[in-house]
């Protein structure tokens, strides 16, 4: 995604100002600050719908599979009434990757009553507001 944001001009009388974004991928390799909160944001609103989805029946077998809620374990917890999934134990930051354990964790750092939502379609609408707000 390229911006379009001109960068403020440098003190220095004579001195050209440097363009957000507007080079070539290649010429910079550090994401954009203007655009860097939006794309991680946009990233949470992805993972947290195919979470969503994997605990309905809409997903693809391979997702839903190791998403887990945490009263499915047989322990009667208050995480239970919250719809909490148990987040997986790993040992390398490429294991906190996956997207079972970033799912779960971001599943589980939403509000309640988020989670608890059952229409696709709202809780998307609700999603949005929550992360997108100012």
């Amino acid at each position: 995604m390229r911006c379009h944001y001109a960068m403020p001009e440098p003190a220095e009388k004579g001195a050209v100002g440097a363009e957000c974004c507007r080079s070539s991928t290649y010429q910079h390799s550090a994401p954009c600050p203007h655009h860097s909160g939006v794309a991680t944001t946009s990233l949470e609103f992805k993972i947290a719908c195919l979470v969503h989805q994997s605990l309905a029946p809409t997903a693809p077998m391979y997702l839903s599979a190791d998403i887990h809620l945490a009263s499915e374990h047989g322990r009667h917890l208050r995480s239970s009434s919250y719809r909490s999934l148990t987040v997986p134990r790993t040992r390398t930051t490429f294991g906190d990757r996956s997207f079972t354990v970033a799912g779960s964790r971001l599943w589980n750092s939403l509000p309640a009553t988020l989670r608890q939502i059952n229409s696709y379609g709202q809780f998307r609408r609700h999603l949005k507001t929550h992360l997108f707000r100012a």
